[in-house]
């Protein structure tokens, strides 16, 4: 009867211990996924506050191709 009374409580000491372990990894990875999901958050809200670049380049409108063509079969 004692064994089974030990074996009881050791099976709820240990329940116990690994249940605690687990519940502060889960927060310590919760709050890493909350630092990273406030950082990309940050990141969108600045970027819509800032201007968008505008574009330098022109497009030309007297460019001259190359008739050529680039691969020639061998005759």
């Amino acid at each position: 009867m004692e064994t089974i009374l030990s074996g009881l409580l050791g099976v709820a000491v240990g329940g116990i211990g690994v249940g605690y372990y687990f519940y502060r990894q889960n927060s310590n990875l919760y709050s890493q996924v909350l630092d990273k999901q406030t950082i990309i958050k940050l990141i969108k809200e600045h970027m819509a506050k800032s201007e968008k670049p505008k574009r330098t380049y022109k497009k030309r409108t007297n460019r001259k191709y190359n008739t050529k063509k680039k691969y020639e079969r061998a005759s």
